[in-house]
């Protein structure tokens, strides 16, 4: 990626293989810095759109190449359907001239589908199953943070209230892995999608999606319905009917709170507030969890109030 280091020959070797090592260098140095992972779609991405199609699919399989390698078949598979994956389609809506709403959502549904396929398989063929296998992750999950906590020298009540109620919470991480793989894909698209018109615009790429201001964002109207659905699910079927509605619940909060964080940022924007408490202002809203909760239904009211006064297929 010459631009990055500001050489003028932007089809130097260096460019076709910069992609390679930095995507690899992101996956393996989030095991002591895990946001780092995040961004391994963003090399990926850049070579796939200014490389050719070939030459980014040979990218991605010799990372995943390495990775088998280096730290096993779990992590490569991971690398390959959650990051080569994402940045296939990110770049082919790119080159369609996408939207980037439809991207988005295109980048997070393609990898939760393999990815309920593969766990379709492995029920199949595994004696355990795919149930079984979540239990042992979400258990694994909760001793991963109860040794955090200890480790940090967090309060002694937490860790004894987390090591009593292990089971109970085991069995809500299990009932939400779903909504809340899907909930964890959609920012990182988003965060990645960030990342790539930052680094487009300062080093003149033009690589990324021009109709992508956070202000205007708006989530289609017929999202509303599985908003509903999910809410009869949890609160008039129940069993196997309200873990779906739960799921449903965390995916469609998540996008109204996106909708509800671009009101805010609207208003922010037409504000003659300082900037220092535009600042504080996000500080508290990202802090306090009350605060997104009600930023979670300003966005959903959106749907019928249409506060920012934007037409139905805008943002």
């Amino acid at each position: 990626m010459t631009h990055v280091i500001g050489r003028p020959d932007s089809r130097g070797l260096l460019s076709i293989t910069a992609p390679f090592f930095i995507s690899l260098g992101l996956f393996l140095f989030s095991i002591f810095v895990p946001p780092l992972g995040i961004l391994s779609p963003v090399p990926l991405y850049y070579s796939l759109v200014t490389r050719g199609q070939k030459t980014g699919l040979v990218t991605i399989a010799l990372c995943s190449l390495a990775i088998l390698a280096l730290t096993g078949e779990r992590d490569a598979l991971f690398f390959l359907v959650f990051c080569g994956l994402m940045a296939v389609v990110l770049a082919k809506s790119f080159k369609r001239r996408t939207s980037l709403r439809s991207a988005i959502g295109a980048a997070t549904l393609a990898p939760l589908i393999v990815t309920a396929i593969i766990a379709l398989v492995i029920n199949i063929s595994s004696d355990a199953g795919i149930l079984k296998a979540l239990d042992n992750g979400a258990s694994e999950a909760i001793a991963a943070v109860t040794q955090s906590y200890k480790d940090a020298g967090a309060d002694p009540k937490l860790v004894d209230w987390v090591e009593r109620n292990s089971d109970m919470l085991k069995n809500v991480v299990s009932r939400i892995f779903f909504g809340m793989t899907a909930v964890s894909l959609l920012f990182a698209v988003i965060i990645n999608c960030l990342i790539i018109k930052i680094l487009s615009l300062k080093f003149g790429w033009g690589i990324h999606f021009t109709d992508n201001s956070l202000a205007n964002f708006r989530a289609p109207d017929y999202l509303v319905w599985p908003v509903i659905a999910g809410g009869i699910f949890v609160l008039l079927i129940g069993g196997a009917w309200a873990t779906a509605g739960i799921n449903l619940l965390l995916i469609t909060g998540a996008i109204y709170l996106i909708q509800g964080i671009a009101i805010t940022h609207h208003f922010f924007l037409r504000s003659n507030l300082p900037i220092i408490l535009k600042a504080i202002g996000y500080f508290l809203l990202f802090s306090q969890p009350p605060l997104l909760l009600a930023v979670c239904c300003l966005g959903f009211a959106d749907v019928w109030a249409n506060f920012r006064k934007i037409g139905a297929e805008s943002g």
